[in-house]
């Protein structure tokens, strides 16, 4: 979500919210990720850091987006431009899947194709109007993550990512720690605020795979 612009939708929490109550996960994994993508509620996929630190878990419930958006102001549908990348042929189905849950909820979405230039110097560069369907990726550990992904000195950029003060302030005391005990649980403080203000909408989380093999070419 665009945190950073107060005149996108996605400046109020309530539609941030509503948006991940919109997405059945399961659903678009099923769909989507043969058989391969796991739907997740945390930045932190399970078995990372801080992974089992969130409070909230903001289930498929289409009615409770409903009611958000109306609190939120928007009775009649709220209008959201959804910035995806091209796949083959011009098209993106996660995009595509994601639009026919958030509409389903009350949202009214566009959705944006961009060649790849434009998506990642959208995500990179420029900034982005609301959503963008964008991967982030895991390190050595999750502290290491947040840091190069959500920090105030991040290795991306993520143009329309606002980091508030008190979450800026969660990153000295875990870079700072001297146990792996200390830093798992400030990389879980991390972790769960991401969650608690909606400040990233996780949809699913994917494996790579790697050839190691030597005599593979």
């Amino acid at each position: 979500p665009n945190t950073m612009d107060p005149k996108s939708v996605c400046a109020d929490q309530k539609v941030r919210e509503a948006v991940e109550y919109a997405l059945d996960k399961q659903a678009i994994c099923d769909a989507i990720g043969y058989g391969f993508y796991i739907p997740i509620d945390a930045v932190a996929p399970a078995g990372e850091w801080g992974s089992d630190a969130i409070k909230v878990k903001r289930g498929y419930a289409a009615e409770k987006a409903k009611a958000l958006l109306v609190e939120a102001g928007y009775p009649n549908g709220c209008p959201i431009d959804l910035l995806a990348i091209a796949e083959a042929g011009g098209r993106s189905t996660g995009a595509e899947v994601i639009k026919g849950f958030l509409d389903a909820a009350g949202f009214v979405t566009n959705i944006d194709i961009a060649d790849a230039g434009r998506f990642y110097g959208s995500v990179f560069g420029t900034g982005w109007k609301d959503l963008a369907f964008m991967f982030s990726g895991n390190d050595v550990t999750y502290l290491m993550s947040c840091c190069a992904w959500w920090g105030p000195q991040p290795k991306t950029n993520l143009a329309s990512f606002q980091r508030p003060e008190e979450f800026k302030a969660l990153f000295e005391p875990a870079l700072m720690a001297r146990t792996e005990a200390e830093q798992i649980a400030n990389t879980g403080k991390i972790v769960a605020m991401i969650n608690e203000k909606a400040l990233m909408v996780p949809v699913f989380h994917y494996p790579n795979g790697i050839v190691i093999q030597d005599y593979v070419h």
